[in-house]
């Protein structure tokens, strides 16, 4: 009956500070070129309280927990020194040599440096609370929490090229890497190209087509069931994993009257995570598509209206634990027989998400190049669908099981999840003089998310296996608003 505990507690994200410093310049160079760079530097800190082990009370003194393990005072140390440092460079080189030929030559370095304090613990509430544990994990990793730091580089090169007025090629070349500390993986390295073509017609109409393929492979995976990495063997982080990536973008733009411009686009890509691996996030495929229309109905007003639909399909593959394979003729789960994931007890979740957004947009100039309104309104609707299957049920039932193994390896019916968002946005800019400009912009949103019933279906020791499938329920009505105000200052000199 773990996982059944009276009173838990969960702290709210920490308060902090933070501040970034950056400089920014462009210098002109020959052959009608320009080279432009930023250099930023961050500093974000929090010293929050820490909260006390566990409000269950019953833990005293047991396997090894404090007597007083409901007193923050039983914590190593009271408060956490958190501490983020950013260091972010970022160059662009672009070059017109000729009137038909252009290219453009990007880098960015972001080194994400985690100098909070480690903090070794004797142990930690766990099982919902209702056990005390001395190790992280079953691989008996001490109880500290991580600092993972990171250095990413990115480069891109692009070049385009008009064959012959009104068509214009575009090609590029990506390569990206991450450099990890502290983590799960060494590194990771991308390579991608694309090729394009811009086609102009006449002077109101233009379309913009485009290609990439993208490859990121990972180095140096540590692998799984250690220390270093509790998960099953055979499962990563889809964000770590390798991927092999698709994507094609169409635009149209047309401008039928001076006063009116007209967008279509559409965009389709696919993502495949962690070939061979047999746990994650495997795949995700995603079709957008979008209108927009502006009407600028005098020097004083424009009106903008736009509608996107999204649909996104991805797919996740899970196990339900602890239940050795113990069929020795069979091969389903052939070069993981060793573990405790038995391949009866496998099941499949397809995520299907439908997001519709619709946005009106208008500014106003009383005084124009004196004094800018805008004033905005977003609405978006989601619906996600999770339809479960067990890709093994015909050979368990074949061997005396109802689909399943294990009861809490087995597909269950979840009800839909609708979110839905309402954003105001309202704002302007005034010109106090010549080359000072001064704004001021609020924000408010406003979001409502319908989510999982609290039935028995999800909750956490519904069946008397030893399961670790706990699903956070009673979630059936959440909702946040948020106001957020920004100035701005800026002056030319």
């Amino acid at each position: 009956d773990r996982g059944r505990f009276v009173n838990g507690q969960m702290s709210l994200a920490p308060s902090s500070q933070s501040h970034d410093v950056s400089l920014s310049g462009s210098v002109e160079l020959p052959m009608h070129s320009r080279l432009t760079g930023n250099v930023s530097y961050g500093m974000t800190d929090q010293n929050e309280l820490l909260v006390p082990y566990t409000l269950n009370s019953g833990l005293a003194s047991i396997a090894g927990a404090p007597a007083n393990v409901t007193d923050a005072a039983a914590l190593p140390v009271s408060r956490f020194n958190g501490a983020i440092r950013t260091f972010t460079q970022s160059f662009a080189l672009t070059t017109k040599p000729t009137e038909k030929l252009g290219a453009s030559l990007k880098y960015r370095y972001y080194d994400y440096s985690n100098r909070s304090d480690k903090v070794l613990f004797p142990g930690y509430a766990a099982f919902g609370e209702s056990y005390w544990r001395t190790v992280k994990n079953d691989k008996n990793a001490a109880v500290q929490n991580d600092t993972p730091s990171y250095v990413r580089q990115t480069a891109k090169l692009a070049v385009d090229y008009e064959i012959a007025h009104p068509l214009a090629l575009e090609v590029d070349a990506l390569w990206d890497r991450y450099n990890h500390q502290q983590q799960r993986i060494d590194s990771t390295d991308e390579v991608g190209a694309g090729a394009g073509f811009v086609y102009k017609p006449v002077e109101m109409a233009r379309v913009h087509g485009a290609y990439h393929y993208a490859h990121r492979a990972v180095k140096k995976y540590k692998a799984g069931a250690t220390a270093a990495n509790p998960e099953a063997v055979g499962l990563a982080n889809f964000n770590w994993a390798d991927r092999v990536r698709h994507r094609t973008d169409l635009r149209a733009d047309v401008n039928p009257t001076d006063t009116l411009s007209v967008g279509v686009a559409g965009q389709y890509q696919t993502d495949d995570y962690g070939a061979g691996e047999r746990f994650g996030f495997k795949s995700q495929k995603n079709l957008i598509g979008s209108v927009d229309a502006t009407y600028d109905a005098s020097d004083k007003v424009s009106l903008s209206v736009n509608y996107t639909r999204e649909h996104r399909k991805g797919r996740t593959q899970n196990g339900a634990k602890d239940d050795a394979f113990n069929v020795a003729a069979s091969d389903l789960d052939f070069g993981y027989g060793g573990d405790n994931f038995n391949p009866f007890n496998y099941w499949n979740t397809d995520i299907t998400e439908n997001v519709d957004t619709i946005g009106f947009t208008a500014e106003i100039r009383p005084i124009p190049e004196k004094l800018t309104l805008n004033m905005g309104y977003d609405y978006s609707e989601s619906r996600m669908r999770f339809d479960t299957s067990n890709p093994n049920a015909a050979e368990a039932s074949a061997m005396g099981y109802s689909g399943t193994k294990l009861a809490n390896g087995a597909a269950q019916v979840w009800p839909l999840v609708v979110s839905k968002t309402h954003e105001v946005r309202a704002g302007g800019s005034y010109e106090l003089m010549k080359d000072l400009t001064v704004g001021l912009n609020y924000l408010f949103s406003w979001y409502m998310l319908n989510d999982f019933q609290n039935t028995g279906a999800y909750l956490s020791g519904s069946t008397p296996e030893n399961t670790t499938k706990y699903v956070a329920t009673g979630a059936s009505n959440y909702n946040y608003t948020a106001h957020m105000v920004g100035t701005t200052l800026a002056y030319k000199f």
